[in-house]
């Protein structure tokens, strides 16, 4: 927001793009190791193909949109976690605690 507000007297327009996982050899790689708890709060949005991250991509810079999320899932999450975070969070903190095996004594 801030270099948005900054570079719009100049005439720069600022757009982030903020695509979810998508399938490559490095979210294959990192699939690899993924403890439980992040494998439940990762892959609660499914994997997007790289073509439907760069359709989505490229809507939103034609769209110049300042916040793109490729793909209807992602986009909607987002959306939710930004005007009901607490429902969000409550939410996700529930569906990991059910399947929690980490540390008992950990501070949250």
């Amino acid at each position: 927001e801030t270099l948005r507000f900054e570079m719009k007297p100049q005439g720069v327009s600022v757009q982030i793009i903020c695509p979810p996982e998508f399938d490559s050899p490095m979210v294959d790689k990192l699939d690899q190791y993924r403890t439980p708890e992040n494998r439940l709060h990762t892959l609660s949005i499914p994997k997007l193909s790289v073509d439907r991250i760069v359709d989505g991509t490229l809507r939103g810079i034609e769209s110049n949109r300042f916040l793109t999320v490729p793909g209807r899932k992602a986009s909607i999450a987002v959306w939710v976690m930004r005007h009901f975070s607490n429902l969000s969070r409550s939410v996700t903190d529930s569906k990991i605690k059910k399947m929690y095996i980490g540390p008992k004594n950990s501070k949250q």
